[in-house]
């Protein structure tokens, strides 16, 4: 999904704004692990203050697809 997120648009994101706030929380987790690698433990991820950006881009997809009215399938 992270390098063609728009190809899950009516699979598993139901349209552009989803596939938008799914697309901020990759970019959150991609500028993370940039500047701390992707090595350390857990707990040392979420004592870092940019984890924040993370937890926030993850908060605002999670709303907005709850938010979303679910596809109704084609016949």
């Amino acid at each position: 999904m992270a390098t063609n997120s728009e190809s899950w648009i009516g699979v598993i994101l139901k349209n552009e704004e989803e596939m938008l706030a799914v697309d901020e929380v990759i970019g959150a987790i991609d500028d993370f692990f940039e500047k701390y690698s992707e090595e350390m433990r857990d707990s040392e991820y979420i004592e870092k203050p940019e984890w924040e950006n993370v937890v926030s881009a993850a908060r605002k997809a999670y709303e907005l697809i709850q938010e979303q009215p679910a596809a109704t399938p084609s016949l």
